[in-house]
């Protein structure tokens, strides 16, 4: 054979096996994404790291400029976070205040319930932390410049599992529920209101309030203390406020015995109500949350 295809052929093999030899290293290191400057808290450290993890595994919903438009997101409902302007539903802080590092790490690590977003458990602390580091480069708000507003949480109070209080503070709490949150969420919990038909986020996508007789609908997380939550600091973003400011502690635990009654006569149609009657019993319990599913 000529020479001359001997080496052709060999400058096509070498610059073939160099393409596959440092391909990894490319993927790493090479995509298209911006490297902001004044990310706020953003810990460079992780951003190498983060880079890599957010390209193959977040991208394909949330986007490769994190605007929430990846090949992957149609169809989805609810849509994937639109990172850029430092709005997320699920914090310990108040409605218009960024999360936490530990609230985003969380996120990504148990996934959002009621969505597409799956849980990252399986994934490596670091990983976790990495991932939820780089989603600060994709900010334009400059929000990551101000200290996050935290809330007070406390456990579910004692009276939570004693069946006789629990029932009376839950007829309370639909009191409470039925003058604030009856609009959205229906007379049953079911998320059926007349109120919430038509309602649509910042980005103009349908929200369907969650229906509060499952307890996997609730985004925040199936426990007693992750409606709390929800209640006290509401979900950014969409027309679900925080009753922070609103409503006292014991309200918003009335609230949420109201939502485990939902949950409770769901399955079983036959419980009910007594008359509500005030109690002014407040200790909290160090006792774990009951499983919500049974």
């Amino acid at each position: 054979m000529n020479n001359w295809y001997f080496k052709k052929w060999a400058k096509v093999l070498l610059a073939t096996a160099l393409v596959i030899g440092t391909h990894h290293t490319a993927s790493s290191q090479d995509y298209a994404l911006p490297d902001f400057e004044g990310a706020g808290k953003l810990k460079p450290e992780f951003i190498k790291q983060g880079k890599k993890l957010y390209a193959d595994h977040c991208s394909g919903c949330h986007g490769m400029e994190g605007n929430g438009k990846g090949p992957g997101a149609y169809g989805l409902d609810p849509k994937p976070r639109d990172f850029t302007k430092a709005v997320f539903k699920f914090r310990s802080t108040a409605y218009d205040s960024i999360p936490t590092d530990a609230d985003i790490e969380r996120s990504i690590r148990e996934g959002i319930y009621g969505s597409s977003m799956p849980s990252f458990r399986l994934f490596a602390e670091n990983d976790i932390k990495a991932m939820a580091q780089y989603l600060k480069v994709f900010d334009k708000s400059g929000k990551w410049d101000e200290r996050p507003v935290q809330l007070t949480l406390p456990p579910a109070p004692a009276w939570m599992h004693e069946k006789d209080e629990w029932l009376n503070k839950a007829a309370l709490g639909k009191v409470t529920f039925d003058q604030f949150c009856v609009t959205c969420h229906g007379s049953t919990g079911a998320g059926d209101g007349v109120g919430g038909a038509a309602l649509v986020d910042n980005w103009m996508n349908p929200v369907k309030p969650a229906d509060l007789r499952k307890a996997h609908d609730i985004g925040s997380g199936p426990a007693l203390e992750d409606v709390f939550k929800a209640i006290t600091t509401g979900l950014a973003g969409t027309p679900m406020i925080g009753y922070n400011s609103t409503l006292s502690d014991d309200q918003r635990w009335e609230v949420v015995a109201y939502v485990k009654f939902l949950r409770r006569s769901y399955k079983n149609p036959s419980m009910a109500l007594p008359e509500p009657k005030q109690s002014t019993t407040t200790e909290t319990s160090n006792i774990a949350i009951e499983n919500e599913f049974e």
